[in-house]
């Protein structure tokens, strides 16, 4: 028999994975919505489609990636403190997504180095400051946000690790998860961490 208190803390765990979650996916859609396409459309007047390429990465990928778990964490809602178990969607999604943010952090530096040259131009910087007077978050802000997901996954799988009983079904495999994660995360390029690590100083 386990505890209420423990599957409560799972739930917890589950729940608060998935609010911010569907957070992330918003600032990764903003993100693409209020920048990349707008810029989509302007090039190569603002800035050639290569570069544009380099400075966003694959963030609609990833966006792709983070729907499609939020759908199906969504379809387990009503159940997840208990049975079915999730292990398996996290692995299914680490498998999946991980190389996408490997990706992702391994261009990040080089998308840094991309903005500030084009900030260089007035086409494109007066264009980004049009862009990001209707946004909380400056385009450099939202794209390091996927660094710093990567970060913030290696605290929220720890946590619901160990809030997971090891007589639940699924225990081995968020442990796995929990695992293979925070290997991505320690192979991101050293400037790429010091930047994540930074914006939290």
């Amino acid at each position: 028999c386990i505890p209420d208190r423990q599957l409560g803390n799972r739930e917890l765990a589950l729940k608060d994975f998935f609010r911010s979650e569907e957070m992330f996916v918003r600032q990764l859609r903003k993100t693409i919505e209020g920048f990349l396409i707008p810029l989509r459309r302007k090039w190569p007047e603002v800035i050639p489609s290569a570069d544009l390429a380099v400075l966003f990465c694959n963030i609609e990928e990833m966006e792709g990636r983070q729907t499609d778990l939020l759908r199906r964490f969504g379809e387990r809602m009503d159940v997840w403190a208990t049975w079915p178990s999730v292990g398996d969607i996290l692995l299914n999604w680490i498998d999946s997504a991980g190389p996408v943010f490997a990706a992702y952090g391994e261009n990040h530096y080089t998308a840094d180095q991309c903005f500030h040259h084009f900030c260089q131009f007035p086409d494109f910087h007066n264009f980004i400051m049009l862009l990001e007077q209707g946004s909380r978050e400056s385009l450099l802000q939202l794209l390091l946000l996927p660094v710093q997901r990567v970060a913030a996954y290696c605290v929220i799988l720890e946590e619901l690790s160990y809030s997971t009983p090891p007589v639940l079904p699924d225990h081995a495999d968020v442990a796995e998860a929990q695992r293979r994660m925070d290997a991505l995360a320690a192979g991101l390029p050293e400037a790429t961490r010091r930047a994540a690590a930074s914006s939290w100083s």
